[in-house]
């Protein structure tokens, strides 16, 4: 009995860490289809608009591109070493 009260308790506990570590993310992608002006919850509408602002940015994309290119060169090097 006190095996099964137990295993109750940590899988109250696991889903409490996930529901903590998950609910920012879940706010941040909803709020990042906002329509309006500034980051409310819940949104006022849906809108791609700041997702279109980002990929505009030449700053951001310079990153993007810079950060893909390491992650291909780190990708093939760990390639020839692991085999």
């Amino acid at each position: 009995m006190k095996k099964n009260n137990s295993s109750k308790l940590l899988t109250l506990f696991v889903i409490l860490v996930y529901i903590f570590l998950f609910a920012p993310l879940l706010i941040i992608v909803v709020t990042a289809f906002g329509s309006g002006d500034y980051m409310a919850f819940p949104p006022k509408g849906i809108s791609l608009r700041w997702f279109s602002v980002v990929f505009k940015s030449k700053t951001f994309m310079t990153t993007l591109v810079i950060s893909t290119e390491i992650a291909v060169l780190d990708t093939v090097i760990d390639l020839i070493i692991g085999v």
